[in-house]
């Protein structure tokens, strides 16, 4: 038979092709110091030519696969002599290194006015410039470690191999491969992200929403006081060892040590941590972090991250909950660079930055089949081995103290799968009929005590029935309603609602105090914040929210039969003597209504505790010819919130002018259960958007306020040394308000009670100390022309 000699030749080099250059190698080992033998942990290990390489753990031990031998290896550590071999299929598998201490004969460092490391820092700026010009993309394969830690021991570990992706006006994406984990971390506890972790080569540095200034930013000259300390060898190169400090206390940077090589002038290596106007809020009590890299340009022109080294204490408790002292390290390595390439399209359609590949996830091939991530220490190892589904996070960190008999702790985060099984039982169960049951409670000086209950069915995915009663003691009388909620949609934006209530309702709006705290407030004693009158009405109404531009409007049609009730009780729980106020009458008639509303930015912050940007305006008609009511009215009302950041922008919470501004007009004869009003104090509460210094709502056919308040959050007690105080959170705010209401004498004759209205502009200012206790702030308020200070309280300005 013969043989093709084509075929024979094919064969011959295959196979020679595949001995020659097919083959690939991985090799291990350890990196130690030649003189004493210790493990030199984070060692640079790279294959020479290439964008590949690794680092040595904490033991000095390092796994490198090699995709094709013979490959040229040289091993890095800042102080010793670079060591290269060369790997051949023959090599062994372990191979360790040895390097020798590069000894430099320092000459004596002459201080002068402007020191050496300045030059040297504006060098590294410039050189900067010049490579970072030309880089517009790169991807990179990443392995991230986290670990937690008590005071015994490892709590937990978790590991993730993934794909990193750079685009210069984009950003950075990342695609999670696979994960593994200790036995008791779920998958979707999982956080093993190497994209949150910082590059302190970068201008601007965020570390935990502080925006911090680079040692390498343009203007970092400004910011910082470089020092030279030193110098070492790396091979016949040297490596200036500079310190960083900040010139200012104030704004959020970096303190420590960073490393730059001689006539590159590129930083190689960082040992940086955030300098002490780095700090949290309450229930945080410390926090200390450290940040580690080195960087390599593999020999190209870029410079690149070769590792990320993160560690830290956090410290969390408040009065009564008191958490265990949380360890935490994370470690990543990045290789295998490609630049200026063409990234996936579908990576930057939208503000998603991780995704995870399920399919790759699921079949979990890679920790198996890829073993050179940065290796397991002995104690890592062992706690793989030890803990078990049943030590979880929450046992590891449980609180002690008083209120824990309070606190559930809970950590689950839970993350959208399609097709999981966790999903798809949520949206079954979703789709069946729900049942609710819930007490409804109050109290008032009408009402009496307001005892009932509301029932809730959901009967599909977007349909919702409502049903409630009361009994109000005082009145001797039930009310009660009903009401039916459609929602539709492909995202539920889109609502119909229709129902009917009978009951006492408030005859003034409060943007502020619900009817709860009135309760508590009229229950102890105090005034009756409110006035009411008997409501049977009927409401429709139809809405659409566009989430894209956080926007609601609705319209809204109410058939009302308003009626005037006495008030029936003086009683309070401690026994007061206090004589509440008379309940006015209001205008008996029907009201038939319709009311255009636009809700514009984000949703409500209760009392004040966070600034917001929102606009609400709605606009309600009333006529005798178009809808058959007995009033004829026209009325507009409007509220815009804002917070501007001001001072000291870089910092998690900077210092930020927080305002709102209410008003209201109103044409032809506004029956008295419709004029506007603004909010005052209830009592000695005084949260942000209320006259302070007032004890009435005051009321009118027009009315406007003006309500502000600067945070200056810590700043005052840093600046003044007082930095323990800071730590716990308490800072100062400077506020004011202005405003006045209108009622014309005409109106004001039909009046058949006192109502409060402003004849002139009113005006307070006040200062206040917030973060008292963690919790509250105490508000020391003037009004302008009058001799009296107010002192309230309310709940803390946290953001």
């Amino acid at each position: 038979m013969m043989i093709n000699s084509r075929f024979v030749l094919f064969i011959v080099l295959f196979f020679v092709n595949s001995v020659l250059t097919g083959q690939t190698k991985t090799i291990h080992g350890y990196v130690r110091d030649g003189e004493t033998g210790e493990a030199l942990p984070m060692a640079n290990i790279q294959v020479e030519g290439t964008y590949r390489g690794t680092i040595s753990n904490q033991d000095g031990k390092y796994i490198l696969e090699l995709k094709e031998v013979p490959a040229s290896i040289f091993v890095r550590y800042i102080g010793y002599e670079s060591k290269r071999i060369t790997v051949t299929e023959s090599s062994p598998s372990e191979i360790s290194f040895s390097l020798v201490p590069k000894v430099i004969e320092f000459e004596p460092i002459v201080v002068t006015e402007d020191d050496p490391a300045v030059h040297i820092m504006k060098k590294v700026i410039e050189k900067k410039k010049q490579w970072r010009s030309s880089l517009e993309t790169y991807r990179a394969e990443a392995y991230t470690r986290i670990r937690l830690e008590k005071d015994t021991g490892i709590v937990s570990i978790s590991e993730s191999m993934s794909q990193l992706f750079w685009d210069r006006e984009e950003g950075f994406r990342e695609v999670v491969k696979s994960k593994r984990s200790t036995s008791n971390v779920r998958s979707d506890q999982n956080f093993a992200f190497a994209i949150f972790l910082p590059n302190l080569y970068n201008d601007d540095i965020e570390i935990l929403g502080f925006r911090m200034i680079g040692p390498t930013h343009p203007k970092a000259l400004d910011f910082y006081h470089f020092t030279l300390e030193g110098e070492r060898y790396l091979d016949d190169r040297v490596i200036y060892d500079i310190s960083v400090t900040p010139k200012s206390t104030l704004e959020p940077a970096f303190v420590g040590r960073m490393a730059v090589l001689d006539e590159t002038y590129a930083m190689i290596e960082a040992d940086l941590k955030p300098n002490e106007a780095v700090f949290f809020p309450q229930p945080i009590q410390d926090m200390s972090l450290y940040f580690k890299q080195q960087f390599s340009n593999f020999g190209q022109a870029y410079w690149f991250p070769v590792d990320v080294q993160v560690g830290g204490t956090l410290k969390v408790g408040m009065v009564g909950l008191d958490f265990p002292l949380i360890k935490y390290q994370q470690v990543s390595r990045l290789t295998e660079y490609e630049v200026n390439v063409e990234l996936p399209d579908s990576l930057y359609q939208g503000k998603k930055v991780v995704y995870q590949d399920t399919l790759s996830i699921r079949q979990d091939t890679l920790f198996a089949a890829r073993p050179y991530m940065v290796p397991l220490t002995t104690e890592e190892s062992e706690a793989y081995a030890s803990l078990d589904s049943t030590m979880t996070l929450q046992n590891a960190f449980k609180p002690e103290g008083f209120l824990t008999r309070f606190a559930k702790i809970n950590v689950e985060v839970r993350t959208e799968k399609r097709g999981s099984s966790q999903a798809s039982s949520s949206k079954g169960a979703s789709r069946g009929l729900s049942f609710g049951l819930g007490p409804q409670l109050g109290f008032n000086r009408v009402d009496a005590l307001h005892l009932g209950a509301t029932c809730t069915a959901g009967m599909s995915e977007g349909l919702q029935f409502r049903l409630q009663g009361a009994y109000k003691t005082g009145l001797k009388r039930w009310g009660y309603g009903s009401d039916l909620t459609f929602k539709w949609g492909k995202e539920r934006n889109g609502f119909f609602k229709i129902g009917y209530a009978e009951g006492a309702d408030t005859r003034t709006h409060s943007g502020t105090y619900p009817a709860l705290l009135n309760s508590i407030h009229t229950l102890l004693g105090f005034e009756d914040y409110f006035d009411y009158y008997w409501n049977r009405q009927f409401q429709a109404a139809l809405g659409y929210r566009v989430s894209k531009i956080s926007t609601q409007w609705s319209l809204e049609y109410r058939d009302s039969w308003c009626s005037s009730v006495e008030k029936s009780t003086d009683w309070n729980l401690l026994e007061k003597n206090r004589t509440q106020r008379m309940n006015p009458a209001v205008d008996d008639g029907r009201l038939r209504s319709v009311k255009a509303s636009v809700v514009i930015g984000e949703k409500s912050i209760p009392w004040g505790t966070g600034g917001l940007n929102r606009m609400i305006l709605d606009v309600e008609h009333s006529s005798p010819d178009f809808l058959s009511s007995d009033f004829s009215f026209t009325q507009c009302r409007m509220v815009f919130d804002g917070q501007l950041p001001t001072f000291f922008r870089r910092r998690l919470l900077p210092n930020a002018l927080d305002f709102r501004f209410v008003a209201g007009v109103s044409t032809g004869r506004v029956p008295v259960q419709r004029l506007g009003s603004m909010d005052v104090r209830m009592g000695a509460l005084s949260p942000f958007g209320v006259f302070r210094t007032l004890r009435r709502q005051q009321e009118g056919e027009k009315y406007v306020g003006f309500f502000w308040e600067h945070n200056f959050r810590t700043l005052p007690f840093e600046l003044l040394g007082l930095r323990g105080l800071a730590k716990k959170g308490y800072g100062i705010l400077l506020h004011g308000a202005s405003g006045r209401t209108w009622i014309s004498e005409r109106r004001r004759e039909t009046l058949t009670h006192e109502f409060l209205y402003l004849e002139d502009f009113h005006h307070e200012i006040g200062l206040s100390l917030n973060g008292v206790l963690g919790l509250f702030r105490i508000d020391f308020t003037k009004r302008l022309g009058s001799p009296d200070v107010f002192v309230g309280f309310s709940l803390a300005r946290i953001f």
